[in-house]
């Protein structure tokens, strides 16, 4: 007789069928993993039973799990105790065919393995005993598992996305039934972001972004959760709080995480958040509620400078609210007759003549400083920026003279490849003369001065177009674009103008810049000239031109 292999002895623990009976070549050398498994428990219905001891199990069974031999073991000591429950059902839920099994088996050497289980009952001798084939679906599960994470995780930087986020924003509210506590969003937006993203493209952006998550990640407690909403928008879920002041704690941590350079190809880049947070104890409270409270107060972060954090408060739902209408009422305003221009007279201080004309937005518009980067950008500024510049062609058409009108003119446009051509073409076809157009190039509201908006400029202005810095002394950009842009005109702004006469230093600083701006060939127009002694201290100081309210208010352009 051929020599007996140890796991076809007969079973220790069930002695009722026979190895005889069991053994078959067939089934020990089997491709498929088997086992010969007792049943429990049975009942007068022959599904109710269970699962019960391995009788006698294949060559690829034994060399699956990775032990030397599994007869007279539970088949449930072989699966992972999560999974147990599952073997422990009737033998008529195991059976179905329109049900998968699966369950992790424990193998001692090599870790869990995905399989799945097919259940054959037969009758042995009088005795009904299962047939249990395995097939290995790791594979398919890790494929599964990885379509469930791309489903519920940022592709860029691993984190959770926004659907996994309002899941676990949920479920933390709903535990404040149980538990007394308080659970806070927080939604952070990076500041100078988009100026990294167009400057040094997308893939150095892509780069910060992922550096970004990974401190917030460390700054966060244990069980918090961040997710990555898009953009450079991120959010932080902290529940189990007990205080006000853990959420300010934890927001507080993720700002001072984002001060140090973050270096991408041997440059150091830097970039703050503007974070807002809100908080509640009430389990009634709406996901999506929370979450956008604390947008509000990062909204708030924004226009209070930036690089802070804020708490939600009351308020800024009206305020937000009120942000809203005022959008509608300018879209509406495009939509109807309303006159987004106005103009007001400039004067030549050298003999008080009117020389020419400032344009800026009409009463429809003039509150839309009061919205934020995301309401006033793309077709709405787009929008607004056609509809003056038809009526400032139009009236520099109408006006028929040889004085000047100078447009406001927003960076994005200057940014714009056609914008140049597009100006000269219809220049020409309205008749006007190039050099009676004033181009006002702002610079506030982060204007960059770099290589795009510098050959526009140099376009037009080679074609008798003249160009102003408005604004100049308002901001560090000013002295930026003054140095590095070859312009006409500079416009002092309105507060250097408004502080003559109140201390010695700003008169000093009004007088110097008027000099120099001479040196280099710049003549130079006030702003917001209200006072007689503000008109004689400039004419003293041999300005070139004013504008304010002494020499005329700022009137619609129909009316002048």
């Amino acid at each position: 007789m051929p020599r007996q292999d140890p796991v076809w002895v007969a079973p220790r623990k069930d002695d009722s069928v026979t190895v005889p009976e069991l053994r078959d070549a067939g089934f020990e050398y089997s491709p498929v993993p088997l086992a010969v498994v007792s049943i429990d428990g049975a009942t007068e219905d022959p599904d109710g039973g269970r699962l019960g001891i391995v009788l006698v199990a294949s060559r690829r069974f034994i060399r699956l799990v990775g032990l030397d031999d599994l007869t007279g073991q539970r088949l449930t000591d072989l699966v992972l105790a999560e999974d147990r429950a599952l073997l422990d059902e009737p033998l008529g839920a195991l059976r179905d065919p329109m049900r998968d099994m699966d369950v992790r088996l424990v193998r001692p050497s090599w870790g869990l393995l995905w399989v799945r289980m097919d259940v054959e009952v037969i009758s042995v001798a009088g005795r009904r005993i299962a047939v249990v084939s395995f097939s290995d679906v790791s594979g398919t599960r890790r494929a599964q598992a990885e379509l469930e994470r791309q489903a519920t995780h940022d592709a860029l930087t691993g984190l959770p996305n926004r659907a996994l986020l309002m899941n676990h924003l949920e479920h933390s509210l709903a535990t404040l039934q149980r538990r007394p506590g308080a659970v806070a969003a927080i939604f952070m937006d990076l500041d100078g972001f988009k100026d990294i993203n167009d400057t040094y493209g997308h893939s150095v952006g892509d780069q910060l972004l992922a550096e970004v998550a990974s401190r917030v990640s460390v700054a966060i407690r244990a069980q918090d959760l961040v997710s990555r909403l898009g953009g450079d928008e991120f959010a932080v879920v902290c529940d189990t709080l007990e205080s006000h002041s853990e959420s300010a704690v934890v927001a507080e941590r993720i700002r001072a995480g984002l001060q140090a350079p973050i270096v991408i190809d041997g440059r150091p880049l830097r970039v703050s958040a503007s974070i807002g947070v809100a908080q509640t104890s009430d389990p009634r409270t709406n996901p999506e509620d929370l979450l956008r409270r604390a947008d509000l107060a990062m909204y708030a972060a924004k226009q209070g400078g930036r690089n802070c954090v804020e708490f939600f408060e009351k308020g800024l739902e009206s305020a937000s609210r009120q942000r809203v209408r005022l959008k509608e009422q300018v879209l509406n305003s495009l939509e109807g007759t309303a006159e987004p221009m106005e103009v007001q007279p400039v004067l030549g201080l050298l003999d008080m003549t009117r020389v020419g004309w400032a344009a800026a937005a009409g009463p429809s518009f003039m509150q839309l400083d009061q919205l934020g980067p995301d309401e006033l950008s793309g077709r709405l500024l787009d929008r607004i920026h056609e509809r003056m510049w038809q009526q400032a062609l139009g009236f520099l058409a109408d006006l028929q003279s040889d004085r000047f009108l100078a447009v406001p003119v927003t960076d994005r446009a200057l940014r714009s490849p056609f914008f140049a051509k597009d100006t000269l073409a219809q220049l020409a076809e309205a008749g006007v003369d190039p050099e009676r157009l004033v181009i006002e190039v702002d610079t506030g509201n982060g204007a960059r001065f770099d290589e795009g908006p510098a050959r526009t400029l140099r376009k037009l202005r080679g074609a008798g177009v003249r160009v102003s810095l408005r604004g100049f002394g308002a901001s560090a950009a000013s002295l930026q674009a003054f140095r590095e842009l070859d312009v006409d005109f500079v416009h002092l702004s309105e507060a250097m103008v408004a502080d003559l006469g109140g201390h010695q230093i700003d008169d000093s600083i009004v007088s110097a810049v008027i000099s120099v701006s001479h040196e280099v060939g710049r003549e130079v127009i006030a702003t917001g000239v209200d006072t007689p002694f503000q008109v004689d201290f400039l004419v003293k100081n041999d300005c070139d031109y004013a504008q304010g309210n002494m020499f005329g208010p700022w009137s619609p352009v129909g009316e002048v």
